[in-house]
């Protein structure tokens, strides 16, 4: 009841009226990080979220005096007693920031409204440090009325559900390659059009347009998005150095985030594949990732060769504002050389501004970025959805100093399927907000 309406009840000095204070956890932001914060129950108590996953530290406890008693309940008068002090709640830092959280959901929902979807997420990371700087799962809900709101509504998408990568796996595919000498970004390969593995045919998703050739560069490869050129490449690899570079990328693990219900996702052994596997998982089929997973493999690209893990907590204080505990970068291995990263900065630039990412170049602003369309599973598991696809970009900016990387993935967009026309105008525009928030200069340096 409002504070108002109380003292106007109190004026009225009714015997029939009584009053109870209660506490109530409020969200002054609304929906704004919704599944990320979580929410709680009528008892206080923590059912999603960070709610949920912190409840100890946040509820804090009451006072009490425990006295020692006879075997009736009774005080021993020369008995034993303990004082508990109350103790308030402590308070979690995240690292969200609330703008670039409110930029990323703002754009995301016009973008699903927009393509007519079933829903999207949406993913910003510091490059450098892993941090968690924006997190959105669309459509979210309110978590002053979370009862009013669907279940499915309330997950995190971004770190429960799992999704075929699509075409962004073809950047870490490559990366392999050239992390092992196989090929570099201007080794010429004669893709065909169709290319036969294990009785099974392989074909582009898009039908050659006319002046075609089949020589290609590997650049050129990923440019144009080649299933054919990109399984050639994985032939080179083959699937244990496949699967040791996915694995080693962070596919098949949990990204370990300070945040309830992570899935490991799915990456197969090798010794469980199939002949076309190879060619499949190459491109961002048979293998299922989290939104999360795939975000943070890019900082590998992102940070010389070394992936970082994601952290969504910056720190913990108590009730006097006192830090008890700081979270540091968390650093996974060296996964390729600085040189192999620096190769792919270029290479994903060069899709930019030459390839299927052209629709999110900015004027003086550098990015580097992977487009992906992948059919979605069936929920049985038995093939896949007719007609449903889950659209997505992976990229990160500037490229001379990389300071972000987003992650778009859109879910059974209507108006059009593929990851360059509906998640990179998303892309793009969140892009633009992050450099007017942060008043980014532009730099147009790099090779």
């Amino acid at each position: 009841m409002p504070a108002e309406m109380t003292e106007s009840l109190k004026k009225l000095d009714m015997n029939a009226l009584g009053f109870i204070d209660v506490e109530k956890r409020t969200y002054p932001n609304s929906g704004l990080m919704s599944q990320v914060v979580g929410f709680v129950g009528v008892d206080n108590q923590g059912l999603g979220g960070l709610e949920y996953k912190f409840d100890k530290e946040l509820k804090g406890h009451e006072g009490m005096i425990m006295l020692e008693g006879d075997p009736l309940g009774r005080q021993l008068v020369f008995g034993k007693n303990k004082k508990v002090k109350k103790s308030d709640g402590k308070t979690i830092i995240t690292t969200l920031d609330t703008t670039i959280q409110y930029v990323a959901e703002k754009h995301l929902k016009e973008g699903v409204a927009l393509n007519d979807a079933k829903g999207g997420v949406a993913i910003v990371l510091g490059a450098q440090t892993g941090e968690i700087l924006a997190m959105v799962d669309e459509p979210g809900f309110d978590p002053n009325k979370w009862m009013s709101s669907e279940s499915i509504d309330r997950k995190n998408g971004c770190i429960t559900d799992v999704y075929e990568p699509g075409s962004t796996l073809k950047v870490f595919t490559i990366m392999a390659a050239i992390e092992e000498k196989l090929v570099t970004p201007g080794t010429i390969i004669k893709v065909p059009e169709t290319f036969m593995i294990a009785g099974h045919k392989v074909k582009e998703a898009h039908d050659r347009e006319d002046g075609d050739v089949d020589e290609n560069t590997v650049t050129e490869i990923l440019e144009k998005s080649l299933n054919v050129g990109t399984s050639l490449v994985a032939q080179k690899l083959g699937k244990d150095l496949l699967y040791t570079y996915l694995r080693r990328s962070g596919y098949g693990g949990v990204t370990g985030v300070s945040l309830p219900g992570e899935s490991s996702g799915l990456l197969r052994k090798p010794s469980t594949w199939s002949g076309v596997d190879i060619s499949m998982l190459s491109f961002g089929q048979g293998i299922a990732v989290t939104p999360l997973q795939l975000a943070a493999s890019l900082t590998i690209i992102t940070n010389e060769g070394r992936l970082i893990k994601p952290r969504i907590i910056k720190g913990v204080m108590d009730a006097d504002r006192r830090t008890l505990k700081a979270t540091r970068i968390k650093y996974g291995e060296q996964v390729v050389s600085k040189s192999t990263a620096n190769k792919m900065k270029i290479i994903m630039k060069s899709i930019v501004e030459n390839g299927t990412g052209k629709i999110t170049k900015l004027d003086g602003i550098s990015s580097g970025g992977k487009t992906g369309t992948a059919q979605k599973a069936r929920e049985d598991g038995r093939g896949y959805k007719k007609g449903a696809y889950i659209a997505s970009f992976l990229g990160f900016f500037p490229i001379e100093d990389p300071k972000y990387i987003i992650l778009v993935a859109v879910d059974e967009p209507k108006k059009s399927i593929w990851g360059s026309s509906v998640t990179g105008p998303i892309f793009k525009k969140i892009v633009q907000d992050i450099v007017d928030y942060t008043n980014m200069v532009p730099i147009s340096t790099y090779p």
